[in-house]
């Protein structure tokens, strides 16, 4: 009988660890798409955090004790690794988590006034100026590291991001922070990398479609069709109606097609060579959701950027709706308005949130839905004829509160230089393997319970 009982503990430990795994992978693999204006697919660049780099230093936090203060890695999808700073201290950044390009209104640094400081001290810090020139900018005596250069820039951030009071444990870091504080001025959000304003059009046969706007911070941008479009003749157009090959920022594309009794579908592709202007905010969103840190752009890399336009022009014969949703983030309105357009003559009924709207010939509407705080919202737009939409990310933007050390939800302080780390945890916040040490810690919790039953019952059973 104790034989029997010890081999059911055994499989119950083995499945609860098999059970915790699992959770715990899951959580760490899921991936989160984001609304349409904020993916790479409709421009901007996208990329996943890799955690901190090797450019940090030791610094000291108030409340928060001895951390690692720098450079974080971000890597696009071509392998480029794009270094940030941070600029959400409140929130952990997790390794594995998802990153999008996104104007500042979409981030905290949005209702920061003083934002625009942030941007002055890239441009006259580490590493847009190499630790020798930014040295001699400082005017500091002895020795400069990359180390104590990074470490005193994110310092300097964190005083405008955060209102943090920290100090550096190199003095040549603590000299550039100071340097960095006292000298920096507002300057204007940089533009984006590349953006377009919609991600599909649709219309009747013979529309001219549009218009497609172009939002980049290069100087030219290369406008291409795909085959089978050009082969139905459709053409991309200026305002004029000229035909154009490229564009540059500010321009209006629009598209044509002749009238057909088939349907005419075409995808728009804008490429661009941008020299990735520093001060662009990147988004993150953890894996299995949630908002991971807030990350902003350092120096400058050249990448290659594109983004895609879907266009389908409905048959002559065709009757009935013909529409199109998008998805936008509104920051100061506390969540994301969904706009359903009409191009069609009939009706377009659809279903949102449980409620059905209806959009006329020619017609569009706005409604917004809200969306909590660093939650993950989930938006599906259902229509006649199988017709699905769907958006999901989180909002997270506006001032944060301070963090507190003894809060559950805040981030847990990363040690600093010389201590003990935690795989590649990022410099400022928890481990991304949390999930899966808490479901450990549940199964060793479990264990130990089910070890004590066993050993009162076999105790009772070799008594008897």
């Amino acid at each position: 009988m104790t034989r029997f009982h010890w081999r059911g503990a055994a499989r119950l430990f083995t499945s609860l660890v098999v059970v915790s795994l699992t959770v715990g992978g899951t959580a760490a693999l899921t991936g989160t798409a984001l609304a349409d204006e904020g993916s790479p697919a409709n421009g901007g660049v996208g990329a996943v955090l890799k955690g901190h780099s090797d450019v940090v230093g030791p610094v000291h936090i108030e409340r928060w004790g001895k951390r690692d203060a720098g450079l974080f890695n971000l890597e696009t999808a071509n392998g480029d690794l794009l270094k940030t700073y941070c600029v959400d201290f409140p929130t952990s950044p997790i390794s594995g988590s998802k990153y999008s390009e996104v104007d500042w209104g979409r981030t905290s640094l949005g209702e920061n006034a003083d934002a625009g400081k942030i941007k002055w001290i890239l441009d006259h810090a580490f590493p847009t100026l190499s630790a020798a020139d930014l040295k001699k900018a400082a005017g500091i005596d002895g020795e400069l590291t990359d180390r104590d250069a990074a470490a005193g820039t994110q310092l300097a951030i964190w005083h405008f991001s955060d209102k943090l009071k920290s100090e550096a444990k190199a003095p040549a870091a603590q000299a550039v922070s100071d340097y960095l504080v006292k000298n920096a001025k507002v300057l204007p959000e940089p533009p984006a990398s590349l953006r377009l304003n919609a991600a599909q059009l649709a219309g009747k046969s013979g529309d001219t479609l549009g218009p497609i706007k172009v939002d980049t911070s290069s100087p030219t941008a290369d406008v291409a069709l795909d085959e089978a479009a050009k082969a139905k003749k459709v053409a991309v157009v200026n305002k004029a109606g000229q035909p154009v090959a490229t564009a540059k920022n500010g321009d209006e594309l629009y598209l044509t097609a002749p009238r057909s009794q088939d349907a005419i579908e075409a995808t728009v592709t804008v490429t661009a060579s941008s020299a990735r202007t520093h001060g662009r905010a990147f988004k993150g969103v953890r894996p299995g959701g949630g908002p991971s840190q807030t990350m902003i752009l350092a120096g400058t890399k050249s990448l290659a950027l594109n983004a895609k336009v879907s266009a389908k022009w409905e048959s002559s014969g065709h009757s009935g709706a013909i529409p199109t949703v998008g998805f936008k983030e509104k920051c100061a309105k506390g969540g994301v308005e969904v706009t359903a357009g009409n191009k069609g003559d009939l009706p377009f009924d659809f279903t949102l949130n449980g409620k059905t709207h209806t959009v006329e010939p020619g017609g569009d509407k706005t409604i917004l839905i809200k969306a909590d705080k660093d939650q993950r919202y989930n938006i599906t737009v259902t229509g006649d004829h199988g017709f699905k939409k769907s958006a999901s990310g989180v909002l997270d933007c506006g001032p944060k509160p301070a963090p507190s050390p003894s809060s559950s939800d805040t981030p847990a302080p990363a040690p600093a230089e010389g201590e003990s780390h935690d795989g590649d945890l990022a410099t400022t916040g928890a481990s991304g393997n949390a999930p899966l040490i808490g479901g450990i810690a549940a199964v060793l919790v479990l264990l130990g319970g089910a070890t004590v039953f066993f050993l009162r019952k076999r105790g009772k059973t070799s008594g008897n």
